[in-house]
C-alpha cells in the first residue's frame, strides 16, 4: 500500500470527494486525522461517518477575500513537485545524466525566480493576477 503522511484539504464535498475519500483512506493509507473537508454547507448525513473517523470539517467558502490564501498554498505546494517531474523528464529525454544536486539547485533557482517574478509583476498576489485575467477574458473578443 502506498503511504502518504501529509495533510489533505478537500474544497467541497460533492460526488468527487465522496468517491475519493474511501480510496485515500483504504488504498493510499492517509490517516483520517490528516484530512480536512471544507464546504459551505454542512451535510450531516454524508459527513457523519467521516467525522467519526477523525476528519475535520470547516464550514466556509472560497471568496475573493480568501482566494489568495488558497492560490498561494497551491503554488508553494505544487510548483516544486511540478519542477521535479519536469526536470526528471528533461534529464531522461536528453540523456543529460545530471547529478541530483544539480537538479535540486535548478528547482530552487526556478522556484525562487518564479516567486520574484510574481512579486514584481503583481505585488498584490496571485488572487489579483487571477482577477485581472478574468476581467480581460470577459472583454477578450471586444476590448473596446
Amino acid at each position: 500500500m502506498l503511504q502518504f503522511n501529509k495533510r489533505v484539504l478537500f474544497v467541497g464535498f460533492g460526488a468527487v470527494a465522496r468517491c475519493t475519500l474511501p480510496i485515500l483512506v483504504k488504498h493510499v493509507g492517509i490517516q483520517p486525522g490528516n484530512i480536512t473537508i471544507m464546504d459551505f454547507e454542512r451535510n450531516e448525513a454524508a459527513l457523519k461517518p467521516w467525522l467519526e473517523q477523525g476528519m475535520k470539517f470547516i464550514q466556509d467558502r472560497i471568496t475573493p477575500a480568501n482566494l489568495g490564501s488558497f492560490l498561494g498554498a497551491a503554488f508553494i505546494t505544487l510548483t516544486p513537485i511540478l519542477l521535479e517531474v519536469v526536470l526528471a523528464e528533461l534529464n531522461a529525454a536528453f540523456n543529460l545524466n545530471l547529478d541530483p544536486g544539480v537538479t535540486s539547485m535548478a528547482q530552487l533557482l526556478v522556484f525562487g525566480g518564479l516567486i520574484i517574478f510574481f512579486l514584481i509583476v503583481e505585488p498584490h498576489g496571485l488572487a489579483r493576477l487571477w482577477q485581472i485575467t478574468k476581467e480581460k477574458l470577459r472583454l477578450w473578443p471586444f476590448p473596446y
